[in-house]
């Protein structure tokens, strides 16, 4: 039979576990950090239950940081190197510095929901952190809950106490439209952008992401039919280190591109084809192709120069929206984005689909009115 104690201000239990090679009894004593008497009691029950069924894994000397940095040793051949150096930040940044000196069998639910809690609003102090997005601290769950769910397979633990922590609510965030008027300005300025000119043609034009865009080669452009196949995209390994991959859904797209975009397109290719030949559509002066966080940071600096309350990504945005509020099917705009579904298309842009539905309404007026009209002195 256990029982529960208390030092200071932490709860301990304390209860038999199955003897070893000598028989002996055994007894093992358990910190219960973070919680109240209740909580550790009924933890001393589920103890005793998987201790009666044979479930119950004894206590683990590894630290949390020491079994998260052994985990992703092994995880890192099933993963992508972009994925990779996602995981690692995470381990090193956002769980080692407040987890990381917990045993693991100590690391219970409520600690990590303390731990999102802090993370979501971190102290007000000069040097605390910003605070997290809910949808960042959802992705620190998925590699933490990821690696206890090993660590239950690995009988390191009998349970994964990420099981039973409630994730913030995700608000999807705002991103500003353009105006015509700013797309305007933004095309008028494309002449004094030197080598982000035909990136940054192409964002407007296509609704491509950015990784996909520098990612282009001379022969995913077919000017003849004026389309560009989405066969692969950029992702940022590092601050200067970006790697090739496949698209987002790992699936090639064709995009019909509009007359200006394929002569601005023919033109830049009579330019590098002689002045420096390279397989990439955009690039540098020497070549070299251009990289996503440096693209973001240029536009960041036009925008500023501009008076633009618009981000990169805000102009894939703005092309869908007007798209859809211009009564294009959202199926075809949905191909265009590259999304995996059309339901994401239409979660995402619920805000022009409304206009949609006037038209549409509209539509059904103008073709059924004449029909009442002529039928209501029969109908008399």
């Amino acid at each position: 039979m256990g029982s529960i104690y208390k030092k200071g201000d932490t709860w301990y239990i304390r209860y038999d576990v199955p003897p070893g090679p000598s028989g002996k009894r055994q007894q093992v004593a358990k910190s219960c950090t973070g919680m109240n008497r209740k909580q550790a009691q009924q933890l001393l029950r589920e103890i005793e239950s998987d201790i009666v069924q044979g479930k119950y894994t004894p206590a683990n000397p590894t630290s949390c940081a020491t079994f998260l940095r052994e985990w992703l040793g092994f995880a890192r051949q099933r993963l992508s190197p972009a994925t990779q150096s996602l995981y690692e930040m995470i381990i090193e940044i956002h769980l080692v510095p407040h987890i990381g000196k917990l045993k693991l069998d100590q690391i219970t639910p409520l600690i990590i929901q303390r731990l999102y809690a802090t993370l979501l609003h971190p102290a007000k102090s000069p040097a605390s952190r910003k605070p997290l997005a809910p949808k960042s601290v959802k992705n620190i769950h998925g590699v933490l809950h990821r690696a206890l769910s090993q660590a239950v397979r690995w009988k390191l633990l009998a349970t994964n106490p990420a099981d039973a922590v409630d994730l913030p609510r995700q608000v999807r965030p705002h991103i500003a439209v353009a105006t015509t008027e700013d797309i305007q300005r933004l095309l008028g300025n494309l002449n004094s952008t030197g080598e982000w000119a035909i990136p940054l043609l192409i964002a407007v034009s296509t609704v491509m992401r950015r990784g996909e865009i520098l990612a282009l080669q001379w022969q995913d452009y077919d000017p003849t039919r004026r389309t560009l196949i989405v066969r692969r995209a950029f992702s940022h390994l590092n601050a200067t280190t970006a790697i090739m991959k496949g698209t987002k859904t790992d699936r090639t797209r064709v995009i019909i591109v509009n007359v200006s975009l394929a002569k601005a397109l023919d033109e830049h290719y009579s330019q590098t084809a002689f002045n420096k030949p390279t397989d990439w559509i955009c690039t540098r002066a020497d070549g070299s192709p251009l990289l996503p966080r440096h693209f973001t940071r240029y536009f960041e600096r036009l925008a500023k120069r501009l008076k633009l309350l618009i981000t990169l990504h805000g102009l894939r945005h703005t092309h869908a929206t007007a798209l859809i509020a211009a009564g294009i099917p959202v199926k075809v705009v949905s191909e265009r984005l590259g999304h995996s579904t059309v339901v994401i298309t239409q979660d995402t842009y619920t805000h022009a689909l409304p206009s949609m539905q006037q038209q549409a309404a509209e539509m059904v007026e103008t073709l059924w009115s004449g029909q009442v009209e002529e039928k209501s002195p029969e109908s008399s």
